[in-house]
């Protein structure tokens, strides 16, 4: 509750200091297509959020069709007048024909069977434009992450990749997730938003950063993240703007005098926006609580020391905590209890005072650890019966690929290879994360103190032994799914150790399919 009231007075400043226009935004993000995106919806959600608490008057719409998309344009257009802020944003598919831009609603792939119909079928990017200009309110901010592959088989050969240029008209400006004529890249597998977006969503928290200079900043952040791809997404945008723009402009009260507090709030302002971009990093590594280059929670609470009303650090401290109570519910769940007590532990020291505390370790305390570890499915699959994951019985049926080469052959593995007789199709199977690597080591077996094979047999009872139950197990290194900035997570089933390492070099492929 307390947390609840530090928040709600955050944003009471925020929106007296620095909101002098009124703000209205519409925000639609579309993942239920024939072959579904993962993205968008959670894009859409997570925008509109962040926008609501930034002063917008935010309407939220999620897998609309066309009727859905092009009604609530008009309702946002008349929302828009003199001295209010503009701010449509689209999540989904987008494509190009004969140099026009159009959103897809999620109803329309099966409907339009030629290019020539997608004015008919889909939402023309000049409709949301006209309506925009039409208003004559000023400014107006465009932001498409909608550059993803062409969902129109039938007829892709009409259709460039991407979407067109488009030039933005007087008080507009236009954000693209990528380049013109470019796809973007839609991020890891399971990952909750796309690049674009994610770095959209950190810059925008950060005060005194006007628009231009925040969307050169996410640029940067999504041209290192994809640097390894095999295209680079370099995000774009087109502006025609006479006044710089702020989501968060400072972090004054109305009854502070500008003239003397500026050049302390400058000051601070940038330490701390400085010290939420390390905080943010550590969070996104899990370096939550542990970590040889120091934690989140350690961030959080510095940025507190600045400003004990800081909306980011209070709610990165209610983020680690959930991401514990997510962490830990799961373990119990798949009867780890050593994982849940460790989690439990950490818990503990975020916050003493969680209500999901006492709840968890009544469930610890009465849990049973499961007797039988591994069932062979005969079909060429194992189960993991703590976690629920399927794991490909083969462990080295690719031998050692680098990282790219290993995403490929997850992407291609389907029934009928690497002895597997399941029906699975392909994009079933995937890189194990670093999290389902870290449940699947056993160091009763293997560690630094005493090295050996730190996997243990069917039953949990000792060492692994050839098909029991896995066959062609290495003691090298296995890639993960997990990434950083540069590098990417793997482990060492020789020792159990999991490092960070480069995805030029090689190691072994070993995949999995299902939710932990």
């Amino acid at each position: 509750m307390k947390r609840l009231v530090l928040i709600l007075f955050v944003f009471s400043i925020i929106s007296l200091s620095a909101f002098a226009k009124e703000r209205v935004a519409l925000v639609i993000g579309n993942s239920d297509y024939l072959k579904p995106l993962s993205n968008p919806v959670n894009d859409a959600r997570d925008m509109a959020k962040l926008l609501g608490y930034l002063g917008f008057d935010v309407t939220l719409k999620v897998n609309a069709d066309q009727m859905t998309m092009e009604s609530a344009i008009q309702a946002f257009g008349e929302k828009l007048h003199e001295n209010v802020v503009g701010l449509f944003y689209f999540s989904g598919h987008g494509v190009q024909h004969a140099g026009d831009n159009y959103f897809i609603p999620i109803n329309s792939i099966l409907r339009t069977s030629a290019a020539a119909h997608l004015r008919y079928k889909a939402v023309p990017a000049d409709y949301v434009l006209g309506v925009m200009q039409n208003a004559d309110n000023g400014l107006n901010i465009v932001i498409l992450d909608a550059c993803r592959d062409n969902p129109f088989k039938g007829f892709s050969k009409s259709l460039k990749q991407g979407l067109a240029r488009m030039e933005s008209a007087e008080g507009t400006l236009i954000a693209y997730a990528t380049a013109p004529d470019t796809v973007a890249w839609t991020g890891e597998t399971g990952g909750r938003n796309s690049p674009y977006t994610k770095h959209l969503l950190r810059f925008m928290k950060q005060p005194h950063l006007p628009i231009e200079s925040l969307l050169k900043k996410v640029r940067k952040a999504v041209i290192q993240e994809t640097r390894y791809e095999e295209t680079v997404q370099k995000p774009w945008y087109e502006a025609s703007i006479n006044e710089d723009f702020y989501f968060i402009k400072d972090f004054q009260t109305p009854t502070t005098p500008a003239t003397q507090a500026q050049p302390v709030v400058e000051d601070t302002a940038q330490k701390i926006a400085e010290l939420l971009n390390t905080c943010q990093f550590r969070f996104d590594n899990n370096w939550l609580t542990s970590g040889s280059s120091g934690t989140a929670l350690a961030c959080y609470k510095e940025v507190l020391k600045f400003d004990s009303n800081n909306w980011d650090a209070s709610r990165g401290l209610i983020n680690i905590e959930n991401q514990y109570v997510k962490w830990a519910e799961m373990a119990l769940k798949n009867g780890k209890k050593a994982k849940a007590r460790q989690y439990l532990a950490s818990l503990l020291q975020v916050n003493p005072e969680s209500p999901k505390l006492a709840v968890l370790e009544i469930r610890l305390e009465t849990l049973t650890d499961s007797s039988y570890r591994y069932t062979d499915n005969g079909d060429g699959t194992v189960t993991d019966n703590r976690t629920g994951l399927v794991w490909l019985k083969k462990a080295n049926c690719f031998g050692e690929q680098n990282w790219k080469e290993a995403k490929q052959s997850a992407a291609n593995l389907a029934s009928g290879k690497c002895g597997l007789r399941d029906g699975s199709m392909q994009g079933m199977w995937r890189l194990p994360s670093k999290e389902e690597w870290e449940a699947m080591i056993d160091k009763e077996y293997g560690s630094l103190e005493k090295p050996g094979l730190s996997l243990s047999n069917a039953t949990g009872t000792g060492k692994w032994k050839e098909d029991d139950a896995f066959s062609g197990v290495q003691t090298g290194y296995y890639w993960s799914s997990t990434t950083d900035a540069t590098n990417v997570w793997a482990v060492n089933l020789e020792n159990g150790n999991v490092l960070n390492g480069d995805k030029a070099s090689t190691a072994y492929v070993w995949l999995v399919r299902g939710e932990y």
